[in-house]
This record gives structure tokens, sequence and C-alpha cells, in this order.
């Protein structure tokens, strides 16, 4: 494990430096997040590439960091003023009082608690009991039992056929990138279950520094990132009238041992759950597109005043490679950088355009299902619910 999170701080640190090869516009707090993301993303997709040839062992996992960390060096050697200006602008804003709008202080007090949540979260994804193994949450027990598969397919498969665990003979129609990087570590001293929690953590902890950033950059308002933060992962419908009901019924002391759950309580249809249980960790590819999608918006956002070409070249192949990570997040991005292109007509979109159809088309393409179910259901369960589909909406 203690290897395992070495090789995590050496990818977080290269893809950090990576940033000063993208764009001189991004903040240091910026780079750091986006780092995050740009250092899982280049590890993986090395470790990837070669794991066809040779396997998932030493050799792919010692390329996946080395290789990315010299091209990191070799960028930070070249912007070093640039790296020393971003140090003294961070300390400075962290120095000015929260009500100034240059302050650091609400983005590191929202980024902390929010990082103190996703660590305790995920401390307790699996826990060694007497009885067994024992998990934290319902998504755990549910559907990281499939991505447990798909990951140890990799780790301890050999799994170069790229054939569906779950479907033996079967292509893997499905999202498999995180799932991959959730393989990775095991090479490196952790178990499946720690290299599954690992990857997912770096990720986590990205989430909402980088949702804040990119809010601000749109609206120029700290007040707006905070609210959008607040309502994105704390969201639970009307679930807080039911906690107001229990609390009335039986006092303050259920804060210690909740009753129920209060995003999703089906017995009263309320199915959309909270999204960081339901969505952000229990499904790792959402988590891993999110925030590939955050850091490419953020990129692109600060290269297009100048139309710098290389951020829209680097924001592309980003969303691109989500052909098999999310390419739900593909596939939006596409749509908007046409719109884009169509109200700013400018080519340099074709930069971002381009770029992400020709490495994501063909990756997407690789894992289209043989056969589609997709229905379009505008109540989803409102029906059975014998609701309005509006009102079931607006409960949930």
């Amino acid at each position: 494990m203690l290897w395992s999170l070495l090789v995590v701080a050496v990818v977080v640190a290269t893809g950090t430096g990576l940033t000063y090869a993208i764009s001189d516009r991004l903040r240091l707090e910026e780079r750091i997040a986006i780092g995050m993301v740009v250092g899982t993303l280049t590890s993986t997709c090395v470790s990837l590439v070669l794991f066809p040839l040779v396997g998932l062992g030493g050799f792919p996992v010692a390329a996946a960091v080395v290789v990315p960390a010299v091209c990191a060096v070799l960028a930070v050697r070249t912007r070093t003023e640039l790296l020393r200006r971003d140090v003294v602008s961070a300390w400075r804003r962290v120095r000015l009082p929260s009500g100034h709008s240059s302050s650091m202080r609400p983005f590191l007090l929202v980024t902390t608690a929010a990082g103190v949540v996703a660590t305790r979260v995920l401390s307790i994804a699996y826990q060694s009991t007497p009885d067994g193994l024992s998990v934290g949450s319902l998504a755990v027990w549910g559907d990281w039992s499939a991505h447990a598969a798909y990951a140890g397919s990799f780790a301890f498969g050999d799994n170069r056929s790229f054939d569906l665990p779950t479907a033996s003979g079967h292509g893997f129609r499905y999202h498999f990138l995180a799932d991959f990087a959730g393989a990775v570590h095991t090479v490196t001293g952790s178990t499946l279950q720690q290299s599954l929690v690992l990857s997912e953590w770096v990720l986590a902890v990205a989430f909402t520094p980088l949702l804040w950033c990119l809010v601000v950059h749109l609206t120029r308002s700290r007040l707006v990132a905070a609210l959008t933060v607040g309502l994105l992962t704390l969201s639970g419908g009307i679930g807080l009238w039911y906690f107001a009901v229990d609390v009335s019924n039986e006092g303050w002391s259920i804060l210690t041992s909740l009753p129920r759950t209060y995003a999703r309580i089906p017995d009263v249809h309320l199915w959309v759950d909270n999204t960081i249980s339901a969505s952000l960790y229990a499904q790792r590819s959402t988590l891993l597109g999110l925030v590939v999608g955050f850091s490419a918006a953020i990129i692109l956002l600060v290269s297009r005043p100048g139309w710098q070409r290389r951020g829209f070249l680097v924001a592309g192949v980003m969303v691109g490679v989500m052909g098999i990570g999310h390419a739900h997040t593909m596939l939006t991005a596409l749509v908007l950088a046409v719109m884009a292109f169509a109200y700013d007509r400018n080519r340099t979109w074709l930069w971002f355009i381009v770029p992400l159809v020709v490495v994501g088309g063909p990756l997407a393409y690789a894992i289209l299902p043989e056969e589609s179910s997709i229905r379009f259901l505008l109540g989803w369960m409102a029906p059975a619910s014998n609701q309005p589909w509006p009102w079931f909406w607006l409960r949930n």
C-alpha cells in the first residue's frame, strides 16, 4: 500500500507539471486539481497501451509513471518563472481575508471539507471484520461487485482480449477505463479493494475544486460556485422534509444513528438518490467522466481568449479518451463544441472537435453494445407511483 501511495503522489505531481505544457493561464489550484486528472489519465492510458503486449506488471506500470514524469519535468523546466509566479500568487491570495474577491480561503474551506468527506466515505468502502468483508454502502455491495470483477480481470485474469468477465465470450462492451485504473495499483502492493478505493479517491478529491473553478470561470462568482457544489453534491430531493419529521418524532438523538436514508426512500416514491452515493462513487465511470469534462472545460475557457490551439488540442484528446471512459461526457462535449463553433465561427474549435472525434469515435464504437434496450420514459417511475410525472420529478 505504501508503494501505491507513493505512485499516486508521483502521478499527481506529474499531472500538475504537465499543465505547464498545456496553458500559461491556469492558477496553481487549478493546475493541482487538473493535474490529479491529467496524471491519472496519462498513466492509465500508457499502461493500457502496453497491456495487450505485456500484460499488467512492473514494466508497464513503471513506464506509465516514468514516461509522463519525464515529460512533466521538461515542461516545468521551461516554465520555472511561471511556476514561481503561480506559487507567489497563491500564497498572496491565501493571506487575503475571506471577504476579498480574490481570496482563496473560501475555496480552500470547501475543498478541505469535501476532501474529508471523500476520504471518510471511501475509507469505509471495504472493511475487514471477524465475519469477513463488510462494505460501507449499498452501492459498494451492488455496483462495485461488478467493478471488482472488471478490475480483477485485468489485475489477475490477464484479460488482454478484453472479454466481459460477467459474460464469457462477449466483448467488453462497457466503459472499462476507470476499472482498468482500479487494477493498476495491485502491481504496487495494494489489494484489489485498496486499488479500487485509491484510484477512486484521487478523482473524488479533485471533483470539488474542479467544479468550483469551472463555475467561477463561467460566472465570476464564488457564491454561485459554493451553491453549485452544495446543490450538486448534497442533493436529496425533499428527503429533508422526512428528516425533519423523524426529528420531530424521535428527537435529535437520531443524528448518531439515522433510522433511514433521506435521499432515496422507495416507500414514499423517492428514487433519485444522492449524487455522491448513487453516481460519483458507485458509478466509477461517472466520476471519471465528470472530472475529465470539468478539466477540459477549464482548459478551453482559459485557452479561448487567445485562441491557443494547444489547449483546444489537449482538451479534445482528453475528452476523446472518454470513448472508453464515459461516452456520455464525450458526446455531450461534442454537441457543445459544435454549438460553440457555430457561435464563435472560429476554426480553432476544430482543434478540439477533430481530435475528440478521431480518438473518441473508434473507442466508443469498440464498446458499442451489440443490441440496445434504450427506451424513452418521460416519467420514469411515475406511473408505478401513481403520480403525474411533473409532480414525481418535482419531489425527486
